[in-house]
């Protein structure tokens, strides 16, 4: 590509400083200027030599890679994620429903995700990026959200201990109904209150990514964000199997404050060392100009902006996330009890009969069964897992997007192994039309083996699911952002960058806002089956996810790399 000679005028000698994130400070960043100081030294020049703004120009189109150690100390966060995640999708129904919350009524308590996630995550992406703090724009976010979250984990963990503990300073009768209707209702204000703490978190980690990594290795970076989000899955599911606090008798559903315990560490430990170790931009030194914005009027309008103004790609992957988050809703949030649900009709079918069924021997029942879904979540994270480390070698990274310099070399696994042909989008296209096909494959399920099968190979699909859309986003975002500062320095315009934040909350609420669908659908269905006496609730539910699926295929399919 070539580059016009261009001057620039006395008033815009430093405008390159501000050119991209990447060249603020080397000492902060940990990847290349070969010529950081050099605009220091012009600093008394009315006339910018013109070979060194296009050497400066041409440098920041071929970025000097960064390390797969720095790549993964950026990721580590989202591997703390979703071990709250694996706790919330995994145990949460099942603990709800030992609070006494019936099937349907827990469907819609988990109408709290989505509906964090729709209206919620947009604004704090929004805010972020309007951020002045010296901190950082992402930090100051990620870090608040994962103490809140943190409480809120834990006091959802506690609310049965906290209602007994007020209700016996009052003489109140701790097995009486208002206390269990009251430790309910304080459950679902914990989970509503965690779902919104969490989206500080969830969005400032995708967006912290984009902002400190080089355009050509958001496929990289986002290849490591989904395998530490696999390794995080498996933590977390084992936490659950082997219950280190199963010797404290005093505490009742020790396995999900065990998990809980594990996941506020988890996410604690790994969000500090992101945090401390990665060194954002201060923002203030990038645009002095710019001052934090949080009139709610100008935030509706940035939001509204980015809205109507998302890059193709983007637009494309949204429309996909829709349809396949319609399927995914059921599957995550009630795959361990289905696969329990084998275990326990067939333990019950064995003892009543013979009369043995009691209190204490059903509740044992029950407990050995969500051990056995929490098997069944083991398998699908390990599946994923390998599925992380495997895919990327096996998928064609292309790059034809005309921003990025010929120079980089984009290829940054092995590409000896790739497939032709097998594209990152054609790839989300399969694993859509294979998590169907696992969907539609529960009509022949009738054992909690066969269940755990099925479960495990939709690891397959789910470690597509967390790698591809934030790899084709975050891919087309850096690369417009690198384009638009190129475009500040050599044209003097201002310096209009796609926002992340912005964009990854428009994105998660194209993830969000199906579920908040999904969930009102499976409120319905559950109710509607348990009139008619049709004991396969969940089955169902997860078959019209598959269809859902088959929808996202067809979507996903159109999908173009480098448009």
């Amino acid at each position: 590509m070539s580059i016009s000679m261009v001057r620039l005028p006395p008033d815009q000698k430093s405008v390159s400083k501000n050119a991209s994130p990447y060249h603020e400070d080397p000492s902060q960043r940990g990847y290349g200027v070969e010529s950081a100081d050099r605009w220091e030294n012009d600093s008394d020049s009315s006339l910018v030599n013109e070979m060194t703004i296009l050497e400066e120009v041409e440098h920041q189109r071929s970025p000097k890679p960064v390390s797969t150690l720095y790549l993964l100390i950026l990721t580590l966060s989202t591997g703390g994620l979703q071990v709250v995640w694996s706790t919330v999708m995994s145990n949460g129904s099942p603990y709800m429903r030992s609070l006494g919350l019936s099937q349907s009524l827990t469907a819609l308590v988990w109408v709290a995700s989505p509906l964090a996630g729709s209206l919620v995550q947009p604004w704090i992406g929004v805010l972020s990026d309007q951020s002045r703090n010296p901190c950082g724009k992402r930090r100051p976010f990620i870090a608040g959200g994962a103490v809140a979250t943190t409480v809120c984990l834990l006091m959802l963990a506690w609310t049965k201990e906290t209602v007994c503990f007020f209700a016996t300073r009052i003489g109140g009768d701790i097995h009486g109904a208002t206390i269990q209707t009251i430790t309910i209702l304080l459950a679902i204000m914990w989970v509503y209150a965690l779902n919104i703490a969490i989206q500080p978190v969830q969005s400032g980690i995708r967006a912290f990514i984009i902002d400190n990594c080089p355009a050509h290795q958001q496929i990289e970076a986002s290849a490591w964000a989904s395998r530490i989000t696999g390794i995080g899955s498996v933590l977390g599911y084992l936490s659950g199997l082997v219950n280190v606090f199963e010797c404290v008798s005093m505490w009742e559903n020790t396995q999900f404050k065990s998990l809980c315990i594990t996941a506020a560490l988890a996410l604690g430990i790994t969000v500090t060392i992101s945090c401390i170790l990665v060194q954002e931009v201060d923002p203030t030194i990038e645009d002095p100009t710019k001052r934090s914005q949080y009139n709610m009027r100008a935030l509706f309008q940035t939001l509204r902006q980015s809205l109507f103004t998302l890059p193709p790609v983007t637009r494309k992957v949204c429309k996909t996330q829709f349809f396949a988050w319609m399927g995914w809703f059921p599957f995550l949030f009630y795959h361990t009890t289905y696969v329990g649900s084998f275990y326990t009709k067939t333990v019950f079918h064995r003892h009543r009969p013979l009369g043995h069924v009691t209190n204490a021997v059903e509740n044992a029942i029950n407990a050995h069964g969500i051990r056995v879904g929490t098997v069944a979540s083991i398998a699908f994270a390990l599946v994923a897992l390998i599925s992380n480390l495997v895919l990327p070698v096996l998928v064609q990274i292309s790059n034809k997007d005309k921003f990025v310099s010929e120079k980089i070399s984009v290829k940054s696994f092995s590409t000896s192994f790739a497939i032709p042909g097998l594209t990152l989008g054609r790839t989300w296209t399969l694993a859509h039309i294979l998590f169907a096909t696992c969907m539609f494959g529960t009509f022949f399920i009738s054992s909690s083996t066969s269940a755990t099968v099925i479960v495990g190979i939709v690891g397959i699909s789910w470690a597509v699911t967390i790698w591809a859309p934030f790899a084709l986003i975050s891919e087309e975002v850096a690369a417009r952002q690198l384009n638009r500062r190129h475009q500040a320095i050599l044209e003097t315009i201002e310096d209009s960058s796609d926002q992340a934040g912005a964009i990854m909350g428009l994105h998660n609420m194209a993830i969000a806002a199906p579920q908040i669908i999904a969930a009102l659908i499976c409120s319905i269905l559950f109710r509607l089956l348990q009139a008619a006496g049709v004991e396969d609730t969940i089955g169902w539910a997860l078959r019209l996810g598959g269809i859902a699926a088959l929808f996202a295929a067809r979507l996903a399919s159109r999908i173009g790399e480098g448009e």
